[in-house]
């Protein structure tokens, strides 16, 4: 089975300093980005920008057609079933600030500077993604 996600990297600037969002997954308590399914008929744009709205109630602008794209293969903890997953990241600017994560879904949602990030984040293709998406747009 293929299962598309996309999501961001959301920074926020205040006092020359750079911050980034990051959720904790209520389920895998994995700490990363916030993304989530690809619906029917939307685009990773539009996927990206939902899900960051609907897991942390963070509005976004993205910045940057391009985005950072990872694969690889899990099994789903839920039917012990194989999944080509293939994530879609952008970078984005947040509008609003105030976080208010989905209870369902997020166990918690933080604003951390990049040491910050680079410590927390679970896996290493969401270190490469962040370090290579920061540098490539100065931040």
């Amino acid at each position: 089975m293929k299962e598309i996600s996309c999501g961001a990297i959301v920074y926020k600037k205040i006092n020359n300093k750079t911050y980034f969002l990051i959720i904790q997954n209520i389920n895998s308590k994995s700490f990363g980005f916030p993304k989530g399914h690809l619906e029917k008929d939307e685009t990773l744009k539009e996927a990206a920008i939902r899900e960051v709205l609907e897991e942390t109630g963070i509005n976004i602008e993205i910045i940057s057609e391009k985005h950072y794209t990872s694969s690889y293969k899990f099994v789903a903890f839920w039917n012990n079933e194989e999944i080509d997953k293939e994530v879609h990241i952008f970078l984005a600017k947040a509008i609003n600030t105030n976080i208010t994560h989905q209870k369902e879904e997020v166990l918690s949602a933080v604003w951390l500077e990049e040491d910050e990030v680079l410590d927390l984040l679970t896996y290493a293709n969401d270190r490469e993604i962040f370090e290579k998406a920061i540098k490539e747009n100065n931040l």
